[in-house]
């Protein structure tokens, strides 16, 4: 004789978990931008959206509003708002190098914790061509060298074709 069968029986276990089974399917924590693979620049903003964070100790469980939100590129915590300026986004501008990382964002209630799905990323190297100048560098570091014996030469070269102060001009009468 068969009572229940095997789906009927995981849904009766789910709800005798209460609220944690059916919280354990979403995640209130998300990684809006960049998306995963993703190419970036150097400089670039995460986006993060979140809810409210499920605690439960002895007394009470339930949700509650988080107090902190953190990013963490590649295990180390990165930059964090308490509390953030938007009630339900987080946007934090980073810097990274160039090369792949993984990021992760954490909502944080008292001791609660809930964490995103990690995002992984390409930080681009950055382009080195342009209009300016800046960057590069003298192939010829003999360059000033040149440039200073030439400004000598001119000296040289104009003060030998003035006259001497000392030297009476035919054209200045004397007194």
């Amino acid at each position: 004789m068969r009572i229940l069968g095997p789906a009927t029986l995981a849904l009766v276990f789910a709800g005798s978990l209460g609220p944690t089974a059916a919280r354990a399917a979403s995640t209130s924590v998300v990684i809006v931008t960049p998306h995963g693979g993703d190419v970036v620049p150097p400089r670039f903003d995460v986006a993060i959206t979140y809810g409210d964070v499920f605690y439960g100790d002895t007394d009470d469980t339930g949700d509650a509003p988080a107090d902190t939100v953190e990013l963490w590129v590649d295990g180390k915590l990165r930059d964090e708002c308490s509390p953030c300026m938007s009630p339900d986004e987080a946007v934090f501008e980073v810097e990274l190098m160039p090369g792949e990382h993984k990021l992760e964002a954490v909502t944080r209630y008292l001791s609660a914790a809930e964490f995103s799905d990690p995002v992984t990323i390409t930080v681009e190297q950055e382009n080195e061509t342009g209009g300016c100048a800046c960057n590069t560098a003298n192939r010829r570091p003999d360059g000033l060298l040149w440039l200073g014996i030439l400004c000598l030469s001119l000296r040289r070269r104009r003060a030998s074709s003035q006259p001497s102060p000392s030297s009476s001009s035919p054209d200045i009468p004397n007194r």
